[in-house]
């Protein structure tokens, strides 16, 4: 399952763990803040979780991130 996360999504999840929010998460990987919602969409779907705190628990428990 976690083979299916891409670099990127991991790379949003940490600093989604860091306290940014979308925007300062697209500023800072020079994407649209459009892109990173698609992607967090993405992750809920891939780890079958349905928040983001559910996401950042399992990719924790799961050395994702």
């Amino acid at each position: 399952m976690k083979n299916n996360i891409s670099e990127q999504q991991k790379e949003i999840l940490k600093l989604t763990a860091k306290g940014l929010i979308n925007e300062a998460i697209a500023y800072e990987l020079n994407v649209s803040e459009n892109t990173i919602k698609y992607h967090k969409k993405r992750i809920f779907k891939i780890l079958n979780v349905s928040s983001m705190a559910e996401a950042l628990s399992f990719a924790y428990e799961n050395s994702i991130i």
